[in-house]
């Protein structure tokens, strides 16, 4: 499900990356530091695997073994997080790269684009009597299959750190809701206020297009296949009336 907005800000931690791995290109190393963690909560991603000591105070070192290094990104955005601090962007991605390069982010966001955003309003309505809570009831990646209890004290914007695709289908107490990018590369949905069933399915229009040309294919294949075995056994019986 990876997409090229999602390998863009991968790439951007890959120069940071290299940055700090040159000791002649290091400059504002808080400024390094700060973008880098903050990439990494974007994409969320918790542990750092490597044979290279990363100078970074903001990541924890959890362990060292044989060279080998694992880093803890205390910062990192949850999977799936609510939110009200959102902000709609004209270019989405030039905001969430200037969010990168800005303080650490202690806070989830969302940025989303402006024309998608400018219609969308949330109600102010707030019930204290709620916390805001997520709990997966079933997640399948690989079959693109994801159901979610969500409790919301106001609608907010449910967050899923995970890659946007036009494939993706929502539902919210079985009636269709809208997945909107977010964050350059994630995806989101709103949900009301209160307790909410939340699903999302994955179908991309390039794989049903492909499924129906096999199924096709399939099809003629079995009818060819018929067809030279019925001509393949009433063979003999022509040839036999020839000769007679």
């Amino acid at each position: 499900f990876t997409n090229q907005r999602y390998n863009d800000i991968v790439q951007i931690i890959r120069s940071i990356e290299y940055t700090i791995t040159d000791k002649n290109r290091r400059s504002d190393i808080s400024h390094i530091q700060n973008s880098f963690v903050n990439a990494l909560s974007i994409l969320n991603t918790k542990y750092i695997f490597t044979f290279a000591p990363l100078p970074f105070t903001n990541l924890q070192e959890i362990t060292n073994s044989n060279g080998l290094r694992i880093y803890k990104n205390p910062f990192v955005f949850p999977r799936f997080f609510l939110t009200n601090d959102i902000t709609s962007a004209i270019d989405p991605k030039e905001s969430v790269f200037q969010t990168m390069s800005s303080s650490l982010i202690y806070k989830p966001k969302a940025i989303v684009e402006q024309d998608i955003w400018q219609d969308i309003k949330l109600s102010s309505s707030i019930d204290n009597s709620l916390e805001n809570s997520v709990s997966v009831i079933t997640y399948d990646i690989y079959n693109g299959y994801e159901h979610l209890e969500v409790t919301s004290d106001r609608e907010q914007l449910l967050v899923a750190s995970e890659n946007y695709n036009i494939g993706w289908k929502a539902t919210v107490n079985d009636k269709p809701a809208e997945v909107i990018p977010v964050n350059y590369y994630a995806k989101g949905i709103i949900v009301p206020q209160g307790k909410s069933h939340v699903k999302f399915t994955y179908n991309s229009p390039t794989a049903v297009f492909w499924r129906k040309v096999t199924l096709v294919s399939m099809i003629i294949f079995i009818i060819l296949s018929f067809f030279i075995i019925v001509v393949t056994i009433k063979k003999p019986q022509f040839i036999l009336k020839w000769q007679e």
